[in-house]
């Protein structure tokens, strides 16, 4: 009987869709679907992006950064990494309808072209947030073609990568000026922390400036950034985007960055993990930067206790007894002194045993004469014992 009712509901809807699919506008939309999948296989979406590779403590935070392969500061943002304020603040101001479009926001589009053909010029743009991150993947000259191939690429992207990713993308992408290109990299590089430690007027500065990162450039333009942070601040209280007491607080922070020079520590173990895991673009040590840093003071202490004898370098390596993990690999008293050869790894040097086994060899003589003085003075003092109790 079931089966006899599924018979007889297709018998009653397929003339009905029969009756649709001979339209020309159906037709036509499907014709598109079948191009499109048969573009997407054919031409598939170019994500190729280099990173700056990063060596971390034992606890995450940075120890020493590298330029990417194209040489940018370039660094890597997990999808942890993106606290809510930061999020919140980039859809409010580049896309707010980001988590609806399927990579175009067609009413902006229409907006937008409307806009640009009564005042014949283009006085404002439709660009979604993944259209900026094919933009990016692709740089190109800002034509009304690139602009045609910039949203069939966008809708591509949507279909094999997820909001977050993609999110991840534009967050990894965003240029800040010069070679520093994403918001990690702008966070550490400017206000020199991770981002899940941005206030909320930090946050609302790194999203102002990928749209004009020329002129709006920290550090040398600080007042027109404090001016055009405040323009959003106030527009974001006026869509309560955030609440008003964490507005008007971001609103007083003053802005004083400047650029910093990326993080330098534990340099020949950095090298060292580089280059054995040549492929990853954050690599995990065992390292803290606690002990790290006291050795290393202690190291250049010695160091500088022993020059007048001519021991001008030294390296230590440190390890936990309990968990056989380095805690701190110092290859030479300074990495920079080229007198003294600062950046050869003494850690891995190769050593003649020579003179470490001389050493040893007259340590164990002393040790053998000291015993046999002593058993001599036991003997006599034996021997002198005897004699008195005889007498």
């Amino acid at each position: 009987m079931h089966l006899y009712s599924i018979i007889f509901m297709f018998e009653q809807i397929y003339p009905k869709f029969k009756e649709i699919f001979k339209r020309r506008w159906v037709k036509v939309f499907l014709a598109f679907i079948i191009v499109f999948m048969a573009l997407n296989i054919v031409f598939p979406p170019k994500v190729n992006i280099t990173y700056s590779t990063l060596v971390t403590d034992k606890k995450g935070e940075i120890l020493h950064a590298f330029l990417s392969t194209d040489e940018k500061w370039r660094m890597f943002v997990d999808l942890k990494e993106i606290t809510p304020t930061l999020r919140e603040a980039i859809l409010a101001k580049e896309d707010k309808y980001f988590n609806y479009h399927f990579g175009v926001n067609p009413v902006a589009i229409f907006r937008a072209a409307f806009n640009n053909i009564t005042k014949k010029h283009i006085t404002s743009g439709a660009s979604t947030i993944t259209m900026q991150v094919v933009r990016m993947l692709n740089p190109d000259k800002r034509t009304y073609l690139n602009k045609i191939s910039e949203i069939l690429r966008a809708i591509q992207l949507e279909t094999v990568y997820s909001k977050d990713e993609i999110f991840q993308m534009y967050l990894n992408l965003v240029p800040y000026g010069s070679n520093i290109e994403g918001i990690k990299s702008a966070s550490y590089l400017y206000f020199q922390k991770p981002l899940d430690r941005l206030s909320l007027a930090e946050v609302v500065t790194l999203a102002i400036i990928p749209n004009r990162p020329t002129s709006l450039r920290l550090g040398t333009k600080n007042p027109l950034i404090d001016e055009e942070r405040n323009i959003w601040l106030k527009r974001f209280q006026q869509t309560k985007v955030f609440d008003n007491q964490s507005i008007n607080d971001a609103l007083r922070e003053p802005l004083t960055v400047f650029r910093h020079e990326a993080l330098k520590d534990a340099p020949h173990l950095s090298l060292r993990l580089k280059k054995q895991f040549a492929n990853e673009s954050i690599i995990h040590s065992s390292v803290s930067i606690a002990t790290q840093t006291k050795v290393e003071q202690m190291v250049t202490n010695y160091v500088n206790r022993t020059r007048a004898m001519n021991f001008n370098n030294a390296a230590v390596l440190v390890i936990n007894n309990g968990t056989m993990k380095v805690e701190a690999y110092i290859g030479s008293a300074g990495f920079n002194d080229k007198l003294d050869g600062g950046q050869v790894d003494g850690v891995q040097a190769i050593r003649s045993p020579g003179l470490p086994l001389s050493r040893f060899y007259i340590l164990l003589h002393l040790i053998k004469e000291s015993l046999h003085q002593k058993m001599s003075s036991m003997m006599c003092l034996q021997t002198s014992t005897l004699l008195n109790q005889k007498i």
